[in-house]
């Protein structure tokens, strides 16, 4: 901690300047972390200062004051593993003579070298063999949500960690990516049963910000982006699918809150009915006539309003002769229904030929059929 509040500079992009890294609450909780050694997963908001805490103070105070360490940075792609292994250059270029020790050799974009403490800092992109068959002292994962090989590369680096390495796993989430399909939302529910501390950085934590910061900075954001870039709690990083825009979670629970149980119907063991028909309401019905020997055949019902979303009546996955029975059901109990029977892959199969049957016994519907390209109307 006295490194980094005595001699640690960085970059300041917004100021374009370089300016003295300020030991922020948080700040010094991670750096007590990260110098007992322990496992650590973070998710984080961005711009909390995590990145510049444990890829600039953290590494290069372990490289220049401990013999022969090696550290490794993964980052999702080459470019942000420059970027990131440019924070701990630009700290020890600011540091002082006496403590800079020999220069750096080599002195390359993905590797640097320490000559006075003979360690060592590597960056490799996320690939699918990336730190297999090497060792290390600490390896830092950044950005893990968005590495396409993550779990190929914690499986190449295991080794490391099992032998005493410490291993420092930091993301923002990804809102497009479902918790079963991230490796690092994954790792995350799991610890700390999986020998990783937990540690959750909101937008907040930032003592030079508030709601008003956070309303400028995501005006210009969709909802589910803004949950994912700079989440308030744990759930909001880790279940912000709620705000994706497949479908509207809130919309869709509102639906099941209003759903109906079904109403007795003698005589037929698999049809159900949610509401009875209402004369003069216009209904859509339709059947799906697979023509598998174990694929059901379905049929529905529901009021042609699509602004209510309860189902009149469904004949459940069944035989094509039960399946039959819904529509001559919904026929005689509403009068003047409109209906529609629509061609289908399975025009030809038994339940869509009972149908079309049915439906020309029927005077009083109006009763249409879409053909084939190669049929006359009928």
């Amino acid at each position: 901690m006295y490194f980094a509040q005595t001699y640690v500079k960085i970059q300041d992009r917004v100021k374009k300047a370089t300016i003295d890294f300020e030991s922020w609450p948080h700040i010094i909780y991670l750096l007590q972390l990260l110098a007992e050694g322990q496992d650590i997963i973070i998710g984080k908001a961005r711009q909390v200062a995590a990145s510049w805490t444990i890829g600039g103070i953290f590494a290069t105070h372990k490289a220049v004051f401990f013999e022969n360490v090696k550290g490794l940075f993964f980052s999702q792609g080459e470019k942000e593993a420059i970027d990131l292994l440019a924070k701990p250059k630009f700290i020890h270029d600011n540091l002082p003579d006496w403590m800079r020790g020999a220069p750096r050799s080599p002195d390359s974009a993905t590797n640097i070298k320490f000559p006075t403490s003979k360690s060592e800092l590597v960056a490799l992109p996320s690939t699918e063999k990336a730190g297999r068959s090497t060792d290390a002292t600490f390896v830092i994962t950044d950005e893990a949500e968005y590495h396409e090989y993550a779990e190929q590369n914690f499986a190449a680096i295991r080794p490391t960690i099992s032998a005493g390495g410490q291993h420092i796993i930091l993301s923002t989430a990804n809102p497009l990516v479902t918790p079963d399909a991230s490796w690092f939302k994954r790792m995350y529910n799991a610890a700390p049963e999986n020998g990783y501390i937990r540690l959750f950085l909101p937008w907040g934590v930032r003592p030079d910000r508030n709601a008003a910061w956070l309303a400028r900075e995501t005006r210009a954001m969709p909802a589910w982006q803004a949950a994912g870039e700079y989440p308030t709690t744990e759930e909001d990083m880790l279940q912000t699918l709620r705000t994706m825009p497949y479908f509207d979670m809130d919309v869709l629970e509102s639906w099941e809150n209003n759903t109906l149980n079904h109403i007795p119907f003698l005589g037929h063991k698999t049809v159900k009915v949610w509401k009875p028909p209402i004369v003069g309401r216009k209904y859509v019905v339709y059947t799906d006539p697979s023509d598998g020997k174990t694929d059901p055949h379905v049929t529905a019902g529901r009021n042609s309003s699509y602004s209510c979303p309860k189902w009149t009546l469904r004949a459940l996955p069944c035989s094509p002769n039960a399946a039959d029975r819904a529509w001559p059901m919904l026929l005689c109990r509403s009068k003047t229904a409109a209906l529609r029977l629509p061609r289908v892959s399975g025009w030809r199969t038994h339940p869509a030929r009972t149908h079309a049957k049915l439906l020309s016994k029927e005077p009083t519907k109006q009763c249409i059929r879409r053909n084939r390209p190669d049929e006359t109307a009928s």
